[in-house]
């Protein structure tokens, strides 16, 4: 049963991921990071998303999530990034990284990571994007010279940093 590191535990998608996790028996969560001034630090990761207990208290310490985590699943805010990077590298953790509007610094230790640890990321983790994006990769290909494409993303309004990736 894989264990997962869930960082960025308290937002959006973190409590989607904890209700998603909880459909999954062959899955479970094993540390929720927040940041240090959250004021969630303390509380069950499940509860917060509006399950059943986990027995699984919302931290700030990177280092702690991460013990005995074989993946740490990453949708928190750029803030932050480098340090993240290298807590998943030192702890041998795979790194699923969802987090949008890095620098070309957090980028280049997001990168510097891969060369140690397994790393998957995408500014867009939705299936549907992910069409969307080949899609119009075949269609840029098939248009002559000269088209103007556009693409407009709608977000929810509390998306900090909407347009996405």
């Amino acid at each position: 049963m894989p264990a997962i590191a869930l960082v960025g535990a308290t937002g959006r998608m973190g409590r989607a991921l904890v209700r998603a996790v909880g459909e999954r028996p062959e899955l479970r969560i094993c540390a929720a990071l927040a940041s240090a001034g959250s004021s969630h630090l303390g509380e069950d990761v499940g509860t917060l998303a509006g399950q059943a207990a986990l027995g699984v208290t919302v931290t700030a310490s990177i280092t702690a999530a991460l013990r005995g985590a074989d993946v740490a699943i990453d949708f928190a805010l750029p803030e932050g990034v480098e340090e993240r990077a290298r807590a998943v590298v030192a702890s041998r953790c795979a790194w699923v990284l969802g987090t949008t509007g890095l620098s070309a610094q957090q980028q280049a230790a997001v990168t510097g990571a891969a060369a140690h640890i397994a790393v998957l990321t995408s500014p867009n983790m939705s299936v549907a994007v992910q069409l969307l994006i080949k899609l119009v990769e075949t269609a840029a290909r098939a248009l002559p010279a000269g088209y103007d494409i556009e693409i407009f993303e709608a977000h929810h309004r509390d998306k900090i940093d909407a347009p996405s990736g």
